[in-house]
């Protein structure tokens, strides 16, 4: 899929489903130190999900303590 249709794509989900998506910095606000986060081997790494989390983490080092 070339990137301007998968961009297309991607705010046509997000329009068609709002509450499916929220800023990263709320999301992983939602995190607390000594949650545990599994990621399920069955799936294959969601590689967007796990990026923004490192890169979360690097800008806010103190989030997880």
């Amino acid at each position: 899929m070339a990137s301007e249709d998968y961009n297309r794509w991607i705010e046509a989900i997000k329009g068609r489903y709002p509450g499916k998506f929220g800023r990263e910095e709320h999301i992983f606000a939602q995190i607390h130190p000594g949650d545990r986060i599994f990621i399920g081997t069955g799936c294959g790494e969601p590689q967007h999900l796990v990026g923004s989390l490192i890169q979360y983490v690097k800008s806010h080092p103190k989030a997880l303590l």
